[in-house]
């Protein structure tokens, strides 16, 4: 039942979560009056290559597309990845448990 709730909150609410900026951006733009910073010099841009060259989901979409299919893929690989997180701490936590008890 979790898996199915974090497939249908990944995959149809992203769509609509996506169009409105988080806490985040949201700060970034009444700080600095953009939600994105620029920053330059040779480290920037070598990690800028970097990102691009091995980003899986740049931008919570496909490359080069522009498909409402890569946000609701994201959405689900996202809520994927934290109840894989969850469930490993779960065991760790249980783990040390059993060598305390």
């Amino acid at each position: 039942m979790l898996t199915i709730s974090a497939f249908v909150i990944g995959g149809l609410l992203s769509l609509a979560a996506s169009a409105y900026p988080d806490g985040l951006e949201w700060s970034m733009e009444r700080v600095a009056g953009t939600a994105e910073l620029t920053a330059s010099g040779a480290v920037y841009e070598t990690a800028a290559e970097m990102q691009e060259k091995t980003a899986l989901l740049p931008d919570y979409g496909f490359r080069d597309s522009e498909s409402a299919a890569g946000t609701s893929f994201s959405g689900i690989v996202g809520g994927a990845a934290v109840i894989g997180v969850c469930v490993a701490g779960c065991y760790v936590l249980r783990f040390f448990r059993k060598k305390a008890g």
